[in-house]
């Protein structure tokens, strides 16, 4: 394990902090886990991380900033979706009102012609009557 301050040059305040980071091989990561200290680092050239406190970040994980990314490419996608399904809702909600609309007319025709039909049949009786 080397210390990274052995590759970075730094302010002399950071010097301690880059001391308590070991570069390490991802392989023997393991082995050397059980002996960091309190505030001490372990990372890898392809990005892992392991802090002595048992936090552990693979080289694959993706950084806050890239989740970040993500979540608002997503929230875009979802606005995007409650536009069409909102557009979709609007069209369906026009089709309904046109349906009740038309069975309506049905209903008021079906009822002119149930009178119309009373009144045919009641005429000649009356008829017959005067």
């Amino acid at each position: 394990m080397t210390p990274l301050s052995a590759y970075v040059r730094s302010p002399r305040q950071l010097q301690r902090r880059l001391s308590q980071i070991g570069l390490i091989e991802a392989a023997d990561a393991a082995s050397v886990l059980p002996l960091l200290m309190p505030g001490q680092r372990l990372v890898s050239k392809d990005g892992a991380l392991w802090r002595w406190d048992g936090f552990v970040a693979g080289a694959d994980a993706p950084s806050a900033a890239a989740l970040r990314l993500a979540q608002k490419n997503r929230l875009a996608e979802l606005d995007a979706e409650a536009l069409a399904a909102t557009a979709k809702l609007r069209e369906v909600e026009a089709r309904e009102a046109e349906a009740k609309r038309l069975l309506a007319q049905i209903v008021d025709a079906e009822r002119t012609r149930r009178e119309a039909l009373r009144s045919a049949q009641l005429q000649p009786t009356q008829q017959a009557a005067a």
